[in-house]
């Protein structure tokens, strides 16, 4: 039987996206998306907590994210998870968690006052 990885995360954009080419063209994009939860103290107080995600957005995506995400843009992630590890020149092991995205929506511009920017945008694979 297969296994399921998928992901959904609504979140705010940390800062202007910088899309990268691979020796190919292909566009690539590194994001941080913050999404808040409420989690619990020991004494049980409630507490707001922001996670911070690593986003790795490819090809089509990539190139949406470059004409309308920047800063503090709502965006609607949906990909999978993957963890890659590594040992250092000191022997530590370090472990990254990535989230691979297979679609991205545009929910809302940082800018919605530009006429150019629409207020939701959407890629599908």
């Amino acid at each position: 039987m297969r296994g399921m990885n998928t992901i959904f995360l609504i979140g705010r954009v940390g800062a202007d996206p910088e899309v990268r080419r691979s020796g190919r063209g292909r566009p690539w994009c590194p994001i941080r998306v913050a999404t808040r939860r409420e989690a619990f103290e020991v004494d049980g107080a409630r507490v707001e907590r922001t996670d911070w995600h690593e986003v790795q957005l490819v090809g089509p995506a990539a190139d949406l994210a470059e004409r309308r995400v920047g800063r503090g843009a709502i965006v609607a992630i949906e990909g999978s998870v993957t963890y890659d590890g590594w040992d250092d020149e000191h022997g530590q092991r370090h472990q990254q968690t990535t989230i691979v995205a297979s679609r991205l929506v545009v929910l809302r511009s940082p800018a919605p006052d530009n006429p150019n920017r629409p207020s939701v945008s959407l890629h599908r694979p």
